[in-house]
């Protein structure tokens, strides 16, 4: 009893802090990963957790609470890209599209997304659960949930998740309509630059090396720690001496996405 008294009060605590945020705030990054870190620390099941924004070219992973959340989002990126609808990609571009939620209770089980369910299966994933940020118009996003056991989208974790989520997308818009525009759209601007940068170095390394995801990231960190210098920087390296040209990644688009 007294346990469940302890969990409920975590959870209203850390939405106090979210509704602190939605009023206060003026740092879209900083405030997106405050959500990203509640919803791994609160909801049931302890999953990873990460926020998609769409850009003109494409989904970002803005923030994540740890590399399985970033790597899990990163793999479905490429997986849509190489398919004829992005949205086969995975079920975090499945919400982005559609702006519903998308949930796999369990990936073994699963007919859908084969080759996402393969990958993350291997990377400890059993269940996933993605809710849609700005339903109406304003931010095409998604909230993203890796879950370390099947069924982990349940009766005790969707009433906490789908809070988060609504605050997530208040907060958001609230920003993003009452903050000082150029600065925000700046903020995003440079989170999404440096991850676009970072994806495309990491697509370039599982292609040359033919590893995964995660393994493409752990030489990057290392190579980062080695040199002594920014993981976007690493990258940036990266893609210019493959392609010959400066990456370029595409700013952050409000409005609905096409």
């Amino acid at each position: 009893m007294g346990a469940g008294r302890s969990e409920n009060e975590e959870i209203l605590s850390s939405l106090r802090e979210l509704t602190e945020l939605l009023v206060s705030t003026e740092d879209v990054r900083q405030a997106l990963q405050h959500v990203a870190d509640i919803a791994a620390k609160t909801v049931p099941g302890g999953p990873a957790a990460s926020v998609t924004l769409r850009t003109r070219h494409g989904p970002a992973t803005v923030v994540a609470s740890g590399p399985l959340a970033r790597t899990a989002d990163l793999l479905q990126y490429e997986l849509g890209h190489g398919s004829r609808r992005e949205a086969d990609g995975g079920p975090c571009l499945a919400s982005l599209h559609g702006q519903r939620r998308t949930v796999i209770q369990d990936i073994a089980a699963d007919g859908r997304w084969r080759a996402f369910g393969e990958r993350v299966l291997e990377m400890g994933v059993r269940s996933v659960g993605s809710y849609p940020l700005g339903v109406r118009r304003g931010v095409p996003g998604a909230l993203n949930l890796y879950f370390p056991d099947p069924g982990g989208v349940n009766e005790g974790s969707e009433p906490v998740v789908e809070v988060i989520a609504d605050h997530a997308a208040l907060l958001l818009r609230g920003v993003l309509r009452h903050a000082d525009r150029a600065r925000t759209t700046e903020q995003l601007r440079d989170a999404l630059a440096s991850r676009a940068v970072i994806d495309q170095a990491l697509g370039i390394i599982m292609a040359q090396r033919r590893i995964p995801a995660e393994e493409a990231l752990a030489l990057l960190r290392r190579a980062s720690q080695r040199r002594n210098r920014k993981l976007r920087d690493i990258a940036a390296g990266i893609v210019e001496g493959v392609t010959g040209h400066r990456a370029r990644p595409g700013p952050f688009q409000e409005g609905d996405p096409d």
